[in-house]
């Protein structure tokens, strides 16, 4: 079935998507894969119908389709897959390729991955987040961030905040610019220097003196960034 979808030809699409519907998954495997190489729309719908297939390996590879192929029904599909697949491997996946498309429209859905109990898919939610780069985003990921227990999950979202360009996301960095894990000290300084907001000056001089040398060369960097910016 997927070297049907390698060879490129249009008309293998009608016999991949009845095989979707096989007995053996691994049959629906290749089939979705396949469907995801022709990159052909028609086959959304079809491929979107697999997110209550019983195997979690089809609704992981129907994420890859479905970033394959792109538009909006591909991201609606995807989108779902994040809201409410009980795989964490396929929501991680989901939220994944939602940044592909970079669409204002799935952001409820990623926003409301930031709680997802699973640490791996509040990671890539915001990694999703921060290729769209939106300030509406701002207010969720503040409120994520801020009860964040996971290393990566954090660090994405710092990245996030810096990557949407918006001074309220400096409040937020300035708190993590003095926590615990020298790691995410070391993205606040940088995403702090990326924002250019003036408010952060004496946190960052402050940062200079940090015990951790990666954070004292970030925030002197960060200070020649918000000089640079003013």
């Amino acid at each position: 079935a997927w070297a049907l979808g390698k060879l490129g030809d249009r008309a293998a699409v009608a016999p991949l998507i009845t095989a979707l519907t096989d007995a053996d998954a691994q049959v629906r495997e290749m089939a979705v894969l396949g469907l995801g190489e022709l990159r052909d729309p028609s086959a959304v719908p079809a491929l979107a119908a697999m997110s209550s297939d019983p195997e979690h390996g089809v609704r992981s590879v129907m994420t890859v389709a479905l970033r394959q192929i792109e538009g909006e029904p591909a991201a609606e599909a995807l989108a779902r897959l994040v809201r409410t697949d009980g795989d964490p491997h396929t929501r991680v996946m989901a939220a994944g390729a939602l940044g592909k498309f970079r669409s204002r429209a799935r952001m409820p859905a990623l926003e409301a991955a930031l709680s997802d109990p699973d640490p791996a898919v509040r990671a890539n939610a915001a990694c999703a987040l921060e290729r769209i780069a939106e300030r509406a985003s701002v207010p969720a990921l503040l409120a994520a961030l801020a009860h964040e227990t996971d290393e990566e999950a954090a660090d994405a979202m710092i990245h996030a905040l810096g990557a949407a360009g918006d001074p309220r996301a400096a409040d937020g960095l300035v708190v993590v610019l003095s926590g615990r894990v020298p790691r995410l000290r070391e993205s606040a300084a940088a995403m702090l220097g990326k924002l250019g907001d003036e408010r952060a000056v004496d946190p960052l001089i402050a940062a200079t003196r940090d015990p951790d040398h990666e954070v004292r060369l970030t925030a002197v960097w960060a200070l020649d960034a918000l000089r640079a910016a003013h």
